[in-house]
């Protein structure tokens, strides 16, 4: 079948061979390899997951990543989901060497830590709970909405005018997705009684450098309602234990000491239902039947194309992605509106609503720039600060039920708006004075006193006199260096200790508007069914898409080839 469409291809090679891919073309690799030893899916000997040893099945996987090494671009990303297995004795081709009969095997991350010794770097492993046990709390809801549908059925039933068809039609609709919702809490049943059923997979998350591209705002997922920042000082987990070698917590400590906003970085539990391929398999053009019992589904591979690739794509000439630049905005309250509003949250490749306190930031994107220099550059300047709105006077949240101070501590979380204290809006961040620290001044560090060289004779001493006898630190002094404060404001700050403005770029309007683009790239070298093909479409991405089955390429040409559609499934005969 021929391809008018130039944002797709079909492969049908060996994993091992992407000879037709040019070199460091691809923005990100995302993929399901065959287990090994669980099912065969084409009668070809080079067909990974039929090896007679388990080293064998790894070697023969960190072989074909390392052709897919060669396609990835240096800020790209490779995505690999694999499930696990368990020894058994039963299949005589399977071979555990050092493992015990009914032992879980570990395949996942016996194949991840092969790929970081061949020079991977392993970034994340991100369980997939494919298998969701409702909370209490959450069947509960449910319930409460089949009650509130049946309700509404009920009183429409008996009222005047009777059941419409349009209304009976969308209480069926909103039925169904409630069944729905119930069901995707199934995972697939297991012939076991002495352990867990297991109802997730992993998917591991690699890179080729230490810096790649990761769009972490396209990911981002509502806040939990018990979230809150502990304000902008340091917080005991942030500290390491003074004399001891206790690493600090610096991570956590820049995760919760800044202000909240309404939607927080994804987290490494993806909760995403499975969606199987029809039961009577996919039906092509010319009446073949094709079934596909373990492809994931299509909303896992979107959620992986928005945080791996760019959504305003790539430079046409050198491939770079454009990056987002983002701002928080305060969240208003609409005028004649309720107190809360809804904002729209992208979270797993679709817009979901969530309700976010009118008090509450959220983060807004406001550009995006390339990350070449092909066809321009950014122009050099300084811009206001964002941390004090260009003021240089430090801002922070005060404490919701205390008084407006002059010097308020940061308090927990912005509360809800109290305007009885001297007009302010405690939902906003306030200045507590003080430099900023985010634009502190070079000149004096944000003492706000103006500084000179010292004196030969000074420096010999030892001492400066600034205001008082008060000795400078010891690091001023090396190299024969060394300032002290004259007691004048700082004229670079006008005394503030900060200036205001930090170095930035900016990039011309027209630049950004004429600068050829094309769609980021995305390729699946053991693609099965298709179902990346299909996200990336759904994305506006291109895609590549490989496999070693020829039935499964012909399935793939004609599910692309009827996008935004899909092939009907087979009917059952009677």
């Amino acid at each position: 079948m021929s391809n008018p469409d130039p944002s797709w291809r079909v492969l049908c090679n060996d994993a091992r061979d992407l000879s037709p891919i040019p070199d460091a073309s691809v923005h990100a690799i995302i993929t399901s390899v065959p287990y090994w030893g669980l099912r065969r899916y084409v009668d070809d000997d080079r067909e990974i997951g039929r090896e007679e040893t388990l080293q064998e099945w790894i070697g023969n996987l960190v072989e074909c990543v390392r052709e897919w090494r060669r396609v990835l671009r240096d800020d790209g990303t490779l995505w690999i989901n694999c499930g696990d297995s368990y020894a058994n004795d039963a299949k005589g081709w399977r071979n555990c060497e050092g493992i015990k009969r009914k032992d879980m095997i570990g395949l996942p991350w016996r194949l991840a830590f092969a790929l970081q010794a061949d020079g991977w770097y392993f970034r994340s492993a991100i369980c997939w709970a494919k298998g969701l046990d409702w909370t209490d709390a959450e069947r509960e809801a449910q319930e409460r909405i089949r009650d509130a549908l049946a309700f509404v059925r009920e009183q429409a039933a008996g009222s005047l005018w009777g059941l419409s068809k349009d209304l009976a039609r969308a209480l069926n609709k909103a039925e169904r997705a409630v069944d729905r919702l119930a069901m995707s809490g199934a995972a697939m049943p297991e012939s076991v009684t002495d352990r867990p059923t297991s109802a997730y997979e992993m998917l591991f998350l690699f890179s080729k450098s230490e810096w790649y591209f990761y769009d972490r705002e396209a990911i981002r997922v509502p806040r939990s309602g018990n979230t809150h920042s502990r304000g902008e000082g340091s917080t005991p987990k942030g500290r390491a234990a003074e004399h001891t070698n206790i690493r600090a917590n610096s991570s956590f400590h820049a995760a919760t000491s800044g202000h909240l906003v309404a939607s927080r970085n994804a987290r490494n539990v993806w909760r995403i239902a499975t969606k199987p391929s029809p039961s009577g398999g996919y039906q092509l053009s010319d009446g073949r039947i094709i079934n596909h019992f373990a492809s994931y589904p299509r909303a896992l591979a979107a959620r992986v194309i928005l945080a791996a690739t760019s959504e305003a794509g790539c430079c046409a000439k050198c491939g770079a992605p454009f990056k987002r630049v983002v701002e928080t905005v305060q969240a208003k309250r609409l005028q004649g509106g309720p107190s809360p509003k809804r904002a729209s949250i992208n979270e797993g490749g679709r817009q979901s609503s969530a309700l976010v306190n009118n008090t509450l930031p959220v983060t807004k994107t406001i550009a995006w720039v390339p990350t070449c220099r092909c066809y321009g550059e950014p122009i050099e300047a300084d811009v206001p600060c964002p941390a004090c709105n260009g003021t240089g006077i430090e801002h922070a949240y005060p404490r919701g039920n205390e008084p407006y101070k002059a010097r308020a501590l940061p308090g927990r979380h912005p509360g809800s708006i109290n305007t009885d204290h001297d007009g302010k809006d405690f939902a906003r961040p306030q200045p507590v004075g003080g430099p900023c620290p985010a634009c502190l001044c070079p000149d004096c560090g944000g003492s706000g006193q103006e500084t000179i060289w010292l004196t030969e004779q000074e420096r010999v001493a030892g001492t400066a006199p600034i205001g008082s006898d008060r000795k400078l630190p010891a690091s001023a002094w090396g190299n024969n260096q060394g300032k002290k404060e004259t007691g004048e404001p700082c004229p670079t700050c006008d005394g503030l200790g900060a200036t205001g403005r930090i170095n930035g770029e900016i990039w011309p309007v027209d630049v950004l508007e004429t600068w050829p683009r094309q769609p980021c790239t995305v390729h699946d070298p053991m693609a099965g069914t298709g179902q990346t093909g299909m996200a990336a479409l759904d994305l506006s991405r291109s895609v590549i898409l490989n496999d070693l089955s020829s039935d499964y390429c012909d399935l793939m040409r004609e599910r692309l080839s009827v996008w935004p559609g899909d092939l009907g499934a087979a009917r059952s005969k009677k």
